[in-house]
C-alpha cells in the first residue's frame, strides 16, 4: 500500500506541476504580447497625430511651430522620445530642444526602409516600440510624393512590463502556494481516502464472509494491470456480487415471514433465554389489549394468569431439553379479564445451547365459551322442557277433579304450558335447521298488519299472566312487505315471548310499525329491566344470556334473539337493538318492501 501511495503522489505532482509551468508560460507570453501589441497601437495613433501637422510645418518652414507641438508631446508618461528628421538626418525637432539642428547620433534602417518604401515602419526593442513615418512634400516623383523626411515616435513599455512582471510574479507564488496546498492535501487524501479505504474493503472481505452485512460500493477492474488495487478490486467486487445476492434472497425470504407473521390471527412470540420476549405479532398483543412495544422486555409469567405460572415453569424445562410442548393456560388482559389459550412452543438454539423458545399461541376463550354456553344450554333446555311437562301432568291430574270452574283454570294453564313447550321446541328445530344451513324461504307480498294481530293474540295469556298489556300503533296504509309469512311469525313470537318475559309485571309492550324508504319497520319496546352496555354487542350470539337475565332467574335458552336475527338476514332484512339497563329495549326490525304490489 505503501508504494502506490508514492506511485499515485508522483505522478499526480508531475502531471500537475507540467501543467502550472506551461499554464504560466503561456500567460506570461500572453501578457507580454498584448503589452507590446497596445504599445504598438499607441505609437501609431501618435504618429498620425503628428503626421500631417509636421508635414505642415515642413512645408512652410515652420520649425519653430513643429518643436513646440514636440516638446508638449514630452509631457506624456509614456513617450521616449519624438524626432522630426529631414532627408540629410538632421534633427528639424526634438523632445529635447537642445537636438534640433544637429545631425541624428544614430543610424537606423527603419528610417532608409520608411523612406524608401514610403510606407510607416515599427519595430520593437527590450522596452519600447518605435514607430517611423514618411513624411512626405507636394512635389511627386514618379507614383509617390517626394519625401522630406521622417517622423520617429519611440513609446516607453517599461512601466507596464515591470507591472506585468510583478502581476506574474504574484500569480506564480498564489500558482505554487495553491500547487503545494494540492501536493500535501493529495498526498494526505491518498492515505486517508484511498489507501486505508481500499485496507477497509480489504479487511471487510473477511468479515463478510462471516456474515456480515455486504457494502454497496463497487470498485472499478483495471484489466492489464497486477497491482493492490485491481487484486482487491477484483476479490471485493465478486464478493460483493455473491453477498448481494444472498442478501436479497434472505431478505425476501425474511419480508415474506415478517409478512406471514403480522397477519397471522394467531399470536406468535419469540423469548430469549432469560424468557424476555423478543418479537410478539399484533395478534398476541391483541389478545392483551397492548401495543407490541409496551410487551417486549416482559416475560410469559408477567402476562399469565398467577395459578397457572407454575405449568409455564414446567414447560420451560421441557423446552431447555430441546423437546417442544403444546398447553393450555391463562392469560391476563390488560382489563384483567382471563383469556384461555393453547400455546403450542419450540425451543431455539444457538451453537447447541438453549436461546430460547418460539410459540404459536391461540385464542380458545371463545371455544371455552362456547362450550360452557352449550352446556348451560343444555341444562336451561331440559329445565325448560321438564317444568311445563310437569305443570301439564299435574294439571291433567286436577282436570279429574274440581269444579267446572277450576278445571276451566287448570286447562288455560295446561294451555299456556303446552304452547311455551311448543314454542321452545320449534326454536330448537330452527336453530337446528339454521346450523345445517337449511333455512328455506319463501319470499312473497305480505301484509303484516294481521301477521302482528295474530302474533300478539298467541301470547295474550303469557302476557296476561303478568298483567302486561300489549298497545299495537299502526298505520293501515302501509305499503306490502317482501318477506315470509311463517318465518316473520315467528320472529315476532320471539320479540314478543322475550318483552313480556324481561317486563315488570303489570307493564306494558309497544309494537309499531312504520314505513321508511326502502323498509317497513317493526319495532317491539318494552320498560323492564334492559340489557347492560357490555352485553349488547354479543346479545344475538347463539346461547348467550345477558347478565341480568340470569340475575334475575330469568327462565331462558339464549337462542331466541340468535334465531330472529339469522331468520332476518335470511329475508333480506336486518335487526336493531337499542337499551339502556333498568329502562327497557327497543328491537326493531327492518323488512324489504314489495315494489310490485301495495294494499
Amino acid at each position: 500500500m505503501q508504494s502506490l501511495r508514492i506511485k499515485l503522489t508522483l505522478i499526480y505532482s508531475a502531471l500537475s506541476l507540467a501543467g502550472l509551468l506551461l499554464t504560466l508560460l503561456i500567460f506570461y507570453s500572453s501578457t507580454t504580447s498584448i503589452v507590446y501589441q497596445g504599445a504598438e497601437a499607441r505609437a501609431e495613433v501618435l504618429s498620425d497625430e503628428f503626421e500631417y501637422a509636421v508635414e505642415i510645418m515642413a512645408a512652410d518652414n515652420d520649425i519653430f511651430s513643429m518643436q513646440r507641438m514636440v516638446e508638449k508631446s514630452s509631457l506624456l508618461d509614456d513617450v521616449i522620445q519624438i524626432i522630426v528628421i529631414d532627408t540629410n538626418n538632421n534633427i528639424l525637432a526634438h523632445t529635447n530642444n537642445r537636438l534640433i539642428g544637429t545631425p541624428l547620433p544614430f543610424s537606423s534602417p527603419m528610417i532608409d526602409e520608411a523612406i524608401l518604401k514610403h510606407r510607416k515602419i515599427s519595430n520593437t526593442s527590450e522596452g519600447s516600440v518605435i514607430f517611423v513615418t514618411p513624411l512626405h512634400g507636394q512635389v511627386y516623383t514618379h507614383e509617390f510624393q517626394e519625401v522630406i523626411g521622417t517622423l520617429w515616435v519611440e513609446i516607453d513599455v517599461t512601466p507596464t512590463i515591470a507591472l506585468t512582471q510583478r502581476f506574474f510574479v504574484g500569480v506564480t507564488l498564489a500558482a505554487v502556494a495553491i500547487f503545494l496546498m494540492f501536493f500535501f492535501g493529495y498526498y494526505i487524501s491518498v492515505k486517508s481516502i484511498i489507501i486505508d479505504r481500499l485496507h477497509e474493503m480489504e479487511m471487510g472481505i473477511a468479515h463478510h464472509m462471516q456474515g456480515g452485512q455486504p457494502s454497496a460500493l463497487m470498485i472499478k477492474e483495471s484489466f492489464g494491470r497486477e497491482d493492490e488495487i485491481n487484486t482487491l478490486a477484483q476479490t471485493y467486487n465478486y464478493l460483493i456480487t455473491s453477498l448481494q445476492d444472498s442478501q436479497k434472497k434472505l431478505q425476501t425470504e425474511r419480508d415474506f415471514a415478517l409478512l406471514v407473521m403480522e397477519s397471522m390471527r394467531e399470536g406468535l412470540t419469540i423469548t430469549n433465554i432469560d424468557e424476555q420476549f423478543e418479537y410478539v405479532n399484533p395478534a398476541f398483543a391483541q389478545f392483551l389489549g397492548l401495543s407490541p412495544d409496551q410487551i417486549i422486555g416482559l416475560t410469559p409469567n408477567d402476562v399469565t394468569h398467577p395459578d397457572d405460572i407454575e405449568k409455564n415453569s414446567e414447560e420451560k424445562e421441557l423446552r431447555k431439553k430441546g423437546k417442544s410442548s403444546s398447553y393450555e393456560t391463562r392469560l391476563l388482559a390488560k382489563d384483567g379479564s382471563e383469556i384461555n389459550v393453547l400455546i403450542s412452543s419450540v425451543p431455539r438454539f444457538q451453537e447447541g445451547k438453549f436461546s430460547g423458545s418460539i410459540a404459536v399461541i391461540t385464542n380458545i376463550s371463545q371455544r371455552a365459551r362456547l362450550e360452557q354456553m352449550k352446556t348451560d344450554f343444555i341444562n336451561r333446555a331440559s329445565h325448560e322442557l321438564r317444568t311445563p311437562l310437569t305443570t301439564a301432568i299435574l294439571m291433567a291430574d286436577l282436570l279429574d277433579s274440581g269444579s267446572d270452574e277450576e278445571k276451566k283454570q287448570h286447562l288455560a294453564t295446561l294451555k299456556q304450558q303446552l304452547s311455551r313447550q311448543r314454542l321452545l321446541i320449534n326454536d330448537l328445530l330452527v336453530a337446528g335447521r339454521i346450523e345445517s344451513k337449511r333455512v328455506d324461504v319463501q319470499l312473497s307480498p305480505v301484509d303484516i298488519i294481521p301477521i302482528i294481530e295474530e302474533s300478539i293474540s298467541s301470547v295474550k295469556l303469557q302476557a296476561d299472566a303478568r298483567q302486561i298489556v300489549i298497545q299495537f300503533e299502526s298505520t293501515r296504509a302501509l305499503p306490502l312487505a317482501h318477506t315470509d309469512r311463517q318465518a316473520l311469525t315467528q320472529i315476532l313470537l320471539n320479540l314478543l315471548s322475550n318483552a313480556i318475559k324481561f317486563s315488570h309485571p303489570n307493564g306494558s309492550i309497544e309494537v309499531i310499525t312504520r314505513h321508511e324508504e326502502e323498509f317497513i319497520t317493526i319495532a317491539v319496546r318494552d320498560y323492564g329491566i334492559g340489557i347492560p352496555a357490555k352485553d349488547l354487542p354479543y346479545i344475538a350470539t347463539r346461547f348467550y344470556r345477558s347478565q341480568n337475565a340470569t340475575k334475575n332467574e330469568i327462565q331462558g335458552t339464549g337462542i331466541g334473539l340468535y334465531i330472529v336475527n339469522e331468520i332476518i338476514q335470511n329475508l333480506g332484512g336486518r335487526m336493531q337493538i337499542e337499551s339502556v339497563e333498568n329502562q327497557g329495549t327497543t328491537i326493531t326490525i327492518f323488512l324489504p318492501l314489495d315494489y310490485d304490489n301495495k294494499v
